[in-house]
């Protein structure tokens, strides 16, 4: 049996709230689709959606830029 100590060193809770969210939007993004009744209408859709979710999630996962301010320091 696991303990509570291994079950949150292997579901880490803040990165399973970022990944249910994801997949919660992921998922009413593509219901709506489903009343779409053109072909290429859907189609085009569908690669809208699974771009943006795409594009979403490499920008979640990219660490934050830290701004860094240099200070200009005459030589004289």
């Amino acid at each position: 049996m696991m303990t509570r100590a291994e079950l949150d060193r292997v579901f880490n809770n803040f990165a399973m709230k970022k990944r249910t969210k994801r997949f919660a939007i992921l998922g009413m993004s593509l219901s709506s689709l489903l009343d779409i009744h053109q072909p290429q209408d859907l189609l085009r859709g569908l690669l809208n959606t699974l771009s943006e979710y795409d594009q979403s999630k490499e920008e979640s996962d990219k660490p934050k830029m830290v701004r860094h301010i240099s200070v200009y320091l005459p030589l004289s």
